[in-house]
C-alpha cells in the first residue's frame, strides 16, 4: 500500500536540519561546507520537559540550541513499534523500516535458538567485546555514507552510542568506526568490520580513567549535580535526592544512567580533538546517541529527580561539545543537529491516596465472581 504524501513528507522533514546533505549535492565551494557535522539523536527526549526545565539550562548548551537554532517542534514519526535501533536508522537514512531493514533491536535465530542482535554477524570479530556485529542488516545508505561517497572516502565518519545497535545504525556501511559500551564489562567496544580503534581511544579504554576500570573499582556513583527546586505539582518528585552506585557486574545498569551519556561525550571530545577531523580537508561527520530513559524501573510519577538531573547533565554535555567545536574549527565551520527518536517511555502518574480511597482490584476475587 502506498504512503500518503503527508507521510512521505514527514520522513523527508526528519533530515531537514542537516543542511550539509543539501550542500554536498550542490556545486558549492569548499569554504561553503561545514568542516564537520555533529548529528545527535536522543532517546526519550520530550519537548514539554525541555520547556519545563529550560530555566536550569545554560545559555551555551541546550539553551543555545533552543534560542539560536532552527527548531522543528512538530515532526511526525508515523511508525509503529518504535525502538532505539529502528528510530535511529530512520533518522539517519530518511526512510522507513520497511526500506532500511531495521524494524527491531533483536531477531530470533532459528539456527542458534536464541535472540540475537539485528546486527549480529559471526563473520567478524569483536574488539573489547565478545559480541560480533556489523551493519550488513542495514539495507540503505545513511547520511554518513553519503558524506563518504561525496568526499570519495576522504571524509571521517564515526558513531558513538551506549548500545551497539544505535551506534551501528547511525554509523552506516562506510563509517571509519562505530563504538559502544559493552553490556558485560562496560569497556568501549567495536568490530573488526571497521578500522582499528584510534590509538588515543584505545589508550583511554585501557587507562584507569576508562569506564571499565572505574566500574570494576566501584568508582561509578550517580548523584544529582545540585539541588533542584520541586515544582508545585504533587505527582512530580524531581526535587528528591538519590545516589546510585554501580559495581563491576552492573554494566547494564550503568549503561541505563546519565553517566553513560557523559561517557559518550568523553569519547566524542577525544575524537574531535585527536581523531583527525581538524586535519582532514573533506567534511566529516560525528554521530552521537544519548538516552534519557533513566528513571528507576519502579518509578510511577512523571519527571523523576533522575530524569531532571539527566537533562541538566545533557545540557552540560552539549555545552562541552559546542565549546570544543568552536575551539577546534571556529564559529561557522561546523553544523550541529539534534533530534529526539520520536518516542518516550510514558509512565502514568500515580495519585497519592488513590489506593486507600478506591481500594485495590483483586484478579482472584474478580474471577471467582465471574465463575458464579
Amino acid at each position: 500500500m502506498s504512503k500518503s504524501p503527508l507521510e512521505q513528507r514527514s520522513v523527508r522533514y526528519l533530515l531537514t536540519s542537516l543542511l550539509a546533505l543539501v550542500a554536498l549535492q550542490q556545486p558549492l565551494h569548499a569554504g561553503d561546507l561545514p568542516r564537520v557535522v555533529v548529528y545527535i539523536t536522543i532517546e526519550d527526549l520530550r519537548g514539554d520537559y525541555l520547556e519545563q526545565l529550560r530555566p536550569l539550562f545554560s545559555q551555551d548548551g541546550l539553551g543555545r540550541i533552543l534560542s539560536g537554532g532552527k527548531v522543528y517542534p512538530h515532526v511526525r514519526f508515523p511508525l509503529s513499534e518504535l525502538n532505539r535501533a529502528s528510530a535511529t536508522a530512520t533518522l539517519h537514512t530518511g526512510t522507513y523500516p520497511e526500506t532500511h531493514g531495521i524494524e527491531r533491536t533483536t531477531l530470533w535465530s532459528k539456527k542458534e535458538h536464541a535472540w540475537r542482535s539485528v546486527f549480529h554477524d559471526p563473520s567478524v570479530t569483536g574488539s573489547y567485546t565478545r559480541d560480533t556485529y556489523s551493519p550488513k542488516a542495514l539495507l540503505v545508505n545513511t547520511l554518513g555514507d553519503r558524506i563518504k561517497e561525496a568526499s570519495s572516502g576522504a571524509g571521517l565518519v564515526y558513531a558513538i552510542a551506549s548500545d551497539a545497535e544505535t551506534a551501528i545504525a547511525s554509523g552506516g556501511w562506510f563509517a571509519n568506526g562505530a563504538f559502544w559500551l559493552d553490556s558485560k564489562i562496560a569497556s568501549w567496544a567495536s568490530s573488526s568490520y571497521y578500522e582499528a580503534m584510534p590509538k588515543s581511544l584505545e589508550a583511554y579504554n585501557r587507562s584507569a580513567e576508562g569506564p571499565n576500570k572505574r566500574l570494576v573499582g566501584g568508582q561509578m556513583a550517580w548523584s544529582p549535580l545540585r539541588s533542584y527546586s520541586s515544582p508545585s505539582r504533587t505527582w512530580s518528585d524531581w526535587g528528591g535526592r538519590f545516589t546510585h552506585r554501580y559495581q563491576g557486574h552492573q554494566a547494564a545498569d550503568f549503561k541505563r544512567s546519565a553517566l553513560a551519556n557523559e561517557e559518550v561525550t568523553s569519547l566524542a571530545l577525544r575524537l574531535l580533538d585527536q581523531g583527525g577531523y581538524a586535519e582532514s580537508k573533506s567534511p566529516g561527520m560525528l554521530a552521537l546517541s544519548y538516552s534519557l530513559d533513566v528513571a528507576p524501573r519502579e518509578a510511577q510519577g512523571e519527571l523523576t529527580s533522575e530524569e531532571v538531573d539527566a537533562y541538566v547533565r545533557l545540557d552540560k554535555n552539549i555545552q562541552a561539545l559546542l565549546q570544543e567545536l568552536r575551539r577546534k574549527f571556529g564559529e561557522g565551520n561546523y553544523l550541529l543537529a539534534l533530534s529526539g527518536t520520536g518516542y518516550t517511555h510514558y509512565r502514568r502518574p500515580r495519585l497519592r491516596g488513590a489506593e486507600a480511597r478506591y481500594g485495590q482490584f483483586s484478579a482472584k476475587k474478580g474471577a471467582a465472581l465471574l465463575n458464579l
